[in-house]
């Protein structure tokens, strides 16, 4: 995971916090998925607490998380999905 622009390791272990039907209190996947949890999880490792990062935008977390450039898109703005299909 990056941290400030540094690699850092997050050491997790699969406990996920639940809601009081046994489902995931916060992210989960459709299917057998644990991936989108655990990244959750990580995150919120990272900034003290599940507390601390809700409300947070998905776009940057992932931008955060990976390096990568990213956006976040509405479908309301025009042309917006001409510039997904060009890959822009």
């Amino acid at each position: 995971m990056r941290i400030g622009g540094e690699e850092q390791v997050v050491v997790l272990d699969n406990y996920i916090p639940c809601n009081k039907d046994g489902n995931p209190a916060f992210a989960h996947a459709h299917g057998n998925e644990m991936w989108p949890m655990l990244i959750e999880k990580a995150w919120a490792k990272v900034h003290g607490s599940y507390e601390r990062i809700i409300g947070g935008q998905a776009y940057l977390t992932i931008r955060d998380l990976t390096g990568a450039p990213s956006f976040e898109f509405s479908d309301e703005e025009p042309g917006v999905f001409e510039m997904l299909y060009e890959g822009a």
